[in-house]
């Protein structure tokens, strides 16, 4: 170990490494921080919103008062309730599937 050009040399590698590493860490770090924010807020401006669809006033008027009527019978939550209480205070007298053959 006579000669310093070798460790020169060695310790200018390793402080490169060192160096890159740390310039990895420092662009990820700034990715997440002011730099990564300052870009979200300016996309945000910048990107167009997108509008709804409006409802177009020709399918409202296709839709006739029978079918709506028939729509909210079908959907009575009231009746939906009693029907299923009824069929929890009746079970069946078989249990499901006894009357298939194996």
């Amino acid at each position: 170990m006579d000669d310093p050009s070798v460790l020169l040399i060695s310790v200018c590698a390793i402080s490169a490494v060192i160096v890159f590493f740390m310039a990895l860490l420092l662009l990820r770090v700034a990715r997440f921080s002011v730099f990564g924010f300052a870009g979200l807020i300016v996309r945000m401006l910048v990107t167009p919103k997108e509008e709804p669809a409006a409802v177009s006033a020709q399918a409202a008027d296709d839709i006739t008062l029978d079918e709506l009527k028939a729509r909210a019978h079908a959907l009575d939550f009231d009746a939906a309730v009693e029907q299923l209480q009824r069929q929890q205070d009746n079970p069946p007298t078989q249990p499901p599937g006894a009357g298939l053959a194996v």
